[in-house]
């Protein structure tokens, strides 16, 4: 069909007559046309108001919505579902539970006397714009979507809103919360927001665990971090730490948050697994060591290398990280001395692992560049 306005054809049935045709005597009038809010006088509000529905009906998909019905069609906007119309103004929408996928558009703040606005439980993501600022504003039913970013909704109207179940944190509610006293019901717990961890990886080669939350620093949250299940004692930092973690350390890792400024509201972390792989069990038997290469003397190497020197006839079977960043470079079966030079003059710590019975200067060699065992 067209757009436009168009006849329907009507039968009627009277004692078994049947009278087909085009009836002038009742004219029915169906509108396929999608509307111009400039051009249209037929939606019965303001242009602006009209183009900030559409901007909504374009920014969260709505010709998939469940339901929208007249939506978009050069009709009193009165008729679309979910609009209410007052004194040739919106005043209301309810359009909670039906499917809108998008960001909402700022346009909304065109809707000046709009007074209720129902969409809870879809499929909302972004913030809410700073522009939806009507003082007009009682109603607003934000909770069930995937909302994130700052809130300040505060208008002296206000008696309900709604954000829980999307995925606000700390940050984004702290203006919010303690402003929010004058509301009569005022809900933002709980939310879904699941955050994880930063660190890749959280164990180094010095057995270190080292976890960092992907949560964004703020000075108002409290940490507690858990190990399968059970709260760690004294944990609470934002980074947890453990130096020289042994096979008894591997496991299940997450954090739970609070905020002074939030009460009422917890947020949980994913669970980061530490598996018995990422334990070195043989880390606390490792010989580390520290040199200066330019601590030189006489018999001694250069002042970018050093020299191991090794015991003749003793069994070695060993390998070397030469920078300590969990990474063994070089293996090494022989009594042989080792030699590695560096690329610049300063100071190295080298990790062993392995069969090393003894590092033997007899008196003389790089004994001097070895500051520390």
């Amino acid at each position: 069909m067209a757009d436009g306005a168009h006849n329907i054809e009507i039968e009627f049935i009277d004692g078994g007559s049947v009278s087909r045709g085009l009836t002038p005597a009742l004219s029915i009038i169906v509108s396929t046309a999608s509307v111009d809010c400039a051009a249209s006088t037929a939606t019965g509000i303001p242009v602006s108001e009209c183009n900030a529905l559409l901007a909504l009906y374009t920014a969260t998909s709505g010709a998939n919505w469940t339901i929208n019905s007249n939506w978009t069609a050069a009709l009193p906007v009165s008729s679309w579902y979910g609009v209410t119309v007052a004194n040739g103004n919106v005043t209301r929408l309810d359009l909670g539970l039906n499917d809108l996928n998008g960001s909402l558009p700022i346009d909304l703040g065109d809707l000046s006397e709009l007074t209720h606005l129902f969409l809870q439980d879809n499929q909302l993501t972004g913030g809410i714009p700073a522009e939806l600022n009507s003082t007009n504003l009682a109603y607003l039913y934000f909770s069930g979507n995937q909302l994130s970013g700052v809130v300040d909704l505060n208008f002296p109207a206000l008696d309900t809103l709604y954000l829980a179940d999307n995925q606000l944190t700390f940050t984004d509610l702290e203006i919010q919360v303690p402003a929010s006293a004058g509301i009569a019901n005022f809900n933002y717990a709980p939310q879904d927001v699941v955050h994880g961890f930063s660190c890749s990886p959280c164990i180094d080669g010095d057995n270190k665990i080292t976890i960092t939350p992907s949560l964004a620093v703020n000075a108002n949250d409290n940490y507690q971090w858990y190990f399968n299940g059970q709260a760690i004692p004294g944990a609470t930092a934002r980074i947890h730490q453990k130096s020289s973690a042994n096979l008894t350390d591997a496991g299940d890792y997450h954090y739970v948050v609070t905020n002074t400024l939030v009460p009422g509201l917890t947020l949980t972390s994913s669970v980061l697994t530490i598996g018995v792989d990422d334990v070195d069990s043989d880390a606390i038997n490792h010989f580390v060591t520290r040199w200066k290469t330019d601590y030189t003397g006489t018999g001694s190497s250069d002042d970018t290398s050093i020299i191991i020197p090794l015991f003749p006839g003793e069994t070695y079977d060993f390998s070397i990280d030469w920078d300590n960043d969990g990474v063994f470079d070089n293996d090494y079966s022989t009594d042989v001395d080792v030699t590695h030079t560096f690329s610049a003059i300063g100071e190295y710590t080298i990790r062993i692992k392995g069969t090393f019975p003894r590092i033997y200067f007899n008196n003389g060699g790089d004994r001097l560049k070895l500051i520390a065992v």
